[in-house]
């Protein structure tokens, strides 16, 4: 039991993480969509960058220091590109961006497009498992005393019936119960 919770515990985080990095990669996949129907070099207006992607949080084609040249849905319109580590190309869901995932791609030389997607639900499964966790190995180790601490009682049946097998085996004598 303490073993297939543990195990189902850290299949459930791992599944967690691969669902986060597929969304990720879902976000990063559309901005390259994007950046390559943009590839062209005039800005679009809002009603088009939104049909590039309608089911999208926010899109935005940001410059180099990440201030948006246009957007459309919901996107700060400052700092784009702070929740990016260094050379990522994807972010979310953290700290910067509680309940979305955003994707990025380079627009020629001095642009970016910026695309977010909604993640409500996995923010939320990641903080419940925290605490899932905290209980499961709880429960896990309590578990495990009290099985540890039992072992001895749980063992007396089994003791008993081999010392009956040894004295029936001895009061038969050797050969007598051989055919």
């Amino acid at each position: 039991l303490v073993v297939l919770s543990t195990f189902t515990l850290f299949s459930f985080r791992n599944a967690l993480e691969l669902l986060a990095e597929e969304r990720r990669g879902e976000a990063v996949r559309l901005a390259e969509m994007i950046a390559g129907r943009l590839a062209g070099g005039r800005l679009p207006s809002q009603a088009e960058l939104r049909s590039f992607a309608p089911h999208a949080r926010g899109i935005a084609v940001a410059d180099r220091e990440g201030h948006a040249l246009v957007s459309a849905g919901e996107i700060p319109s400052s700092a784009l590109l702070a929740p990016f580590l260094e050379e990522a190309l994807a972010a979310g869901p953290d700290e910067a961006l509680p309940d979305r995932v955003a994707g990025r791609a380079p627009l020629g030389a001095d642009r970016w497009v910026r695309v977010d997607l909604a993640a409500e639900v996995l923010p939320a499964q990641q903080r419940g498992v925290g605490v899932l966790s905290v209980v499961v190995l709880g429960l896990n180790a309590a578990l495990l005393l009290l099985v540890l601490s039992f072992l001895r009682h749980l063992m007396v049946p089994w003791e008993t019936l081999i010392e009956r097998a040894r004295q029936m085996g001895a009061e038969q004598g050797p050969g007598e119960g051989e055919i």
